[in-house]
C-alpha cells in the first residue's frame, strides 16, 4: 500500500509536512492538491531519482530496494507560492530495514 505524504497549508501560505517513515519497495504518494511543487533529495541513493515535479495532483516514487536504513532530510518548493514547506526543519523521511 503506497505511504502518502500530505501537504498540510497552514497561516499566511506556510505548507507543512509530517515526517515520513517508509520500507524499502514502499510507494511514497505526494499529494499536492491542485499546487505546483518540487520534490527534492539532496542525498542520492532512497529513490531511482533525486526529485520529482508535481503540477498538481499526486506524483509518486518508490524506495529503492537497497536504500540503506537511516534518516533523509529532503525538500519540498511550492511553484505557486515560491516557499518552502517546512516540517522538522524540512521533512523527514525514515527508511527502516524489512
Amino acid at each position: 500500500m503506497p505511504k502518502t505524504v500530505a501537504l498540510v497549508e497552514a497561516k499566511e501560505g506556510t505548507g507543512r509536512v509530517a515526517e515520513c517513515q517508509v520500507k524499502r519497495g514502499d510507494e511514497v504518494v505526494w499529494d499536492a492538491g491542485g499546487t505546483h511543487i518540487t520534490v527534492w533529495f539532496p542525498q542520492r541513493g532512497v529513490f531511482p531519482k533525486s526529485g520529482i515535479d508535481i503540477r498538481s495532483g499526486k506524483g509518486s516514487l518508490t524506495v529503492k530496494e537497497d536504500a540503506p536504513e537511516g534518516t533523509y532530510h529532503y525538500a519540498i518548493y511550492c511553484h505557486d507560492t515560491k516557499r518552502f514547506l517546512e516540517g522538522n526543519s524540512h521533512p523527514v523521511m525514515i527508511v527502516k530495514g524489512p
